[in-house]
């Protein structure tokens, strides 16, 4: 993977989020969020067209900052535990209300297995999108899927299985106002 891309997207996702912040804060959340997390490994071999699925959990922090009408930037360090693995994830989603309960999320989201040596390469890069429901100002659920755009599979190998880590999360949230 080409390293300088990802320092761009890391940039990129940072730069969003101190843009956000200069709006207006007194509509920024901080909060927690829990939950189930599917895990789907694409193609693993390349004579084998089997996807692959195991499930696991995940927990972490979120902030949410206001940008415009119905608009947020809404940034995540969640840690998931899938089939003995552990894996970070950072989002980066832009978040818009269609209804004063219901909003869409889309965004990057880098994420990285920690803790453990794999044959795989460890840092992946993901595309997200999905849906978010505030049952009151403060609690809400949100479901997401997550496609992986680079090939954590693929680590020095002579041929491209095309095998993708794509997952999906729904959980509840508790965001803490200000």
């Amino acid at each position: 993977m080409n390293v300088k891309l990802c320092l761009v997207i890391i940039g990129l996702c940072f730069f969003s989020i101190a843009k956000a912040q200069t709006f207006f804060v007194q509509k920024s959340a901080f909060g927690v969020e829990a939950g189930y997390v599917m895990a789907e490994f694409t193609k693993e071999f390349p004579n084998d067209p089997k996807n692959r699925s195991t499930q696991g959990f995940y927990g972490g922090i979120n902030a949410q900052f206001y940008i415009e009408n119905k608009s947020f930037i809404k940034a995540d360090v969640l840690l998931s535990f899938v089939q003995d693995s552990f894996w970070l994830h950072l989002p980066v989603l832009y978040k818009y209300y269609i209804t004063n309960h219901l909003s869409l999320l889309a965004g990057p989201q880098l994420s990285v297995i920690v803790g453990q040596k794999t044959p795989y390469n460890s840092f992946g890069i993901d595309l997200g999108a999905g849906v978010a429901f505030d049952i009151t100002d403060n609690i809400y659920l949100q479901a997401k899927y997550n496609f992986e755009l680079t090939n954590t599979r693929l680590q020095k190998a002579e041929i491209d299985t095309g095998s993708r880590h794509n997952t999906i999360f729904a959980g509840i949230g508790y965001r803490f106002l200000d």
